[in-house]
């Protein structure tokens, strides 16, 4: 019997509106970067994380026992819940959706898909910090090359791994041939392997805008290169 105190009135969106890819296994880190701020968003990522427990199902009597009236918490965190099953499965492609038979819960699915395809997501990070830390500049045009760097800076940043502004600076001119310098100071700050001609120019003018970089960073420092 469930308890007469109305229970909370409540919707969620479509999930579909948010979330662009269905996991299908190899796009774990994707899937989650784009469903996690939904959770959090609307107060349910507890639920998932297992930070927000189920509530006890049953009022109890002055003796502290357990009657047949089920409380109001219990009602609504199972409708949430069953809201985020919902949800996740309805951004899961067949194939996946079929490891997931017989889990009830969101927390149950959630933690089987982790389990299944997080080691695989560990291993895409290490690729992405091995790409950035091996830069290599090549053929490149300077544009092109800093936009490489920032890409793959970009998709480390997409799933939690920030990259440490000095570090990034460091990986871009390990393996450049451009030198950077202070504008104030013409003090040369880094230098890639080969040396064209110290003429500091502000990032403005190197077209490093796209690169969208801190902006003690833009601020600072000039660029010079062969373009």
């Amino acid at each position: 019997m469930a308890s007469k105190d109305s229970v909370a009135i409540f919707s969620f969106p479509n999930i579909t509106s948010f979330v662009s890819v269905k996991l299908d296994g190899t796009n774990y880190l994707n899937w989650t970067t784009q469903f996690i701020p939904i959770l959090r968003s609307h107060d349910l990522l507890g639920i998932v994380d297992g930070s927000e427990p189920c509530p006890v199902q049953f009022v109890t009597d002055d003796k502290d026992k357990p009657t047949s009236v089920v409380t109001t918490d219990y009602l609504v965190w199972q409708k949430k819940d069953q809201f985020i099953l919902a949800w996740i499965n309805a951004t899961l492609t067949e194939k996946v959706l079929s490891t997931v038979y017989g889990r009830t819960s969101s927390r149950q699915v959630w933690n089987t898909l982790s389990n299944r395809f997080a080691p695989h997501s560990r291993s895409r990070i290490s690729h992405l910090k091995r790409q950035l830390q091996t830069l290599n500049q090549s053929n490149k045009t300077c544009t092109d090359y800093l936009l490489t760097a920032k890409n793959w800076s970009d998709q480390l940043a997409a799933v939690g791994k920030l990259v440490d502004e000095e570090d990034l600076i460091s990986y871009v001119v390990a393996a450049s041939s451009f030198v950077v310098k202070d504008l104030q100071t013409n003090k040369v700050l880094f230098q890639g392997p080969s040396e064209a001609g110290l003429y500091p120019v502000p990032f403005q003018q190197f077209q490093f805008n796209k690169m969208k970089a801190a902006s003690s960073f833009t601020a600072l420092l000039g660029v010079t290169a062969p373009v």
